[in-house]
C-alpha cells in the first residue's frame, strides 16, 4: 500500500515508522528544513527556552528511550530525539522535507492524490498517487505554491 503522512511531527513520525514495519510503501511530507513539528527549532512553533512539560519518564515512544539526561528536556533535546527517532527507524529515508501539502483530493474508483510544492522554490507542484493519507501537520499555516 502506498501511503501519504502529511507532517513530520511526533504523530507523523511514529505513523510512518508503524507503516514502513507493516510493509508499506511511505512518502512523508514535511514544509520544514528538518523533521520535529513544532519541536524543530526552525519551525518556530515552540519558544527557545521551552521545556517538555511532561518528564523524559512519561514522555518518550515506548520502542525508544530518550538519550538527554535532563528530567524535562529542552527543545533541542526533544528535537534531537525526534530526529534520532526517525532515523533510527529509517523516516527520514522517506522524507520529503521542505514539501508543503497542498491539495488532498478523493480519486474516482478510489484511492487519493496529494499535491505538495517544493518551499521556497520556483518549482511547480508535483501530485501523486496514494491508497491512503495520514494527516498529521500539528500547527499549520496557510501558504501555497509560486505562481505556476
Amino acid at each position: 500500500m502506498r501511503i501519504a503522512i502529511v507532517g513530520a511531527g511526533p504523530a507523523g513520525l511514529t505513523s510512518a515508522k508503524q507503516a514502513l514495519a507493516q510493509g508499506h510503501h511511505v512518502v512523508v511530507y514535511e514544509q520544514h528544513v528538518a523533521v520535529g513539528g513544532i519541536w524543530n527549532p526552525g519551525s518556530g512553533g515552540a519558544y527557545p527556552s521551552v521545556r517538555m512539560q511532561s518528564s523524559r519518564m512519561s514522555f518518550p515512544f515506548s520502542d525508544f528511550a530518550p538519550q538527554a539526561p535532563d528530567d524535562f528536556h529542552s527543545l533541542r533535546q526533544v528535537h534531537d530525539y525526534l530526529s534520532s527517532y526517525a532515523a533510527t527507524f529509517g523516516v527520514l529515508d522517506v522524507t520529503r522535507l521542505r514539501y508543503r501539502v497542498v491539495r488532498v483530493a478523493r480519486k474516482d474508483g478510489g484511492g487519493w492524490q496529494v499535491t505538495a510544492c517544493p518551499v521556497g522554490a520556483a518549482s511547480t507542484a508535483v501530485t501523486e498517487d496514494y491508497d491512503a493519507v495520514m494527516v498529521a501537520p500539528g500547527e499549520s499555516r496557510p501558504g501555497c505554491c509560486p505562481a505556476q
